[in-house]
């Protein structure tokens, strides 16, 4: 574990490690290459669901892709476990980087794969006011398959990353 590598963590795809969210709220993109050609994916492309991806048997992760972010970006992060060193329960990554056009929101949970929130992403492109952009949080988990009883931790996550990507 000590020794893994960023390509080595994506391929194993695990949906609660921090490295697929991350790279999903970045935009990444990987690089995948065999014997013949070559192909880039982005993260949520490349994630199909847990512990799987799009690559091929015969191909490897040559490259992760990482977009540059103007200096006036500013992004949250905010994760819920239950003990230190735990994978999350939940975990919400926001980037804004209003010099470049880019917002992104994502939410990761223990068994399912990084899920985009794009409401909550389109809000915080528009200026919305906290009030909107609970609403864009409420309608994009509307959309997933959540217990009622995680929806308050998964609200509350991503509020908190909303408001230190807004700092």
């Amino acid at each position: 574990r000590n020794r893994g590598t960023l390509g080595g963590s994506l391929a194993h795809a695990d949906p609660a490690a921090d490295w697929v969210a991350a790279m999903m709220a970045l935009g990444a993109g990987i690089r995948l290459r065999d014997g013949r050609k070559q192909r880039t994916l982005r993260v949520d492309e490349f994630i199909r669901g847990p512990l799987s991806t799009a690559i091929e048997p015969d191909e490897i992760i040559v490259a992760v892709c990482i977009p540059e972010l103007s200096p006036t970006a500013r992004w949250g992060h905010a994760k819920f476990a239950r003990k230190p060193g735990d994978f999350a329960e939940s975990m919400a990554l926001v980037v804004i980087d209003r010099d470049r056009g880019f917002f992104n929101a994502v939410l990761a949970r223990r068994a399912d794969p990084p899920t985009s929130l794009r409401q909550t992403a389109a809000g915080l492109a528009a200026g919305t006011s906290d009030d909107a952009i609970d609403a864009a949080i409420a309608a994009d988990l509307a959309t997933l398959e959540i217990a009622d009883q995680d929806l308050g931790l998964h609200r509350a996550i991503i509020r908190r990353a909303v408001h230190g990507a807004a700092r």
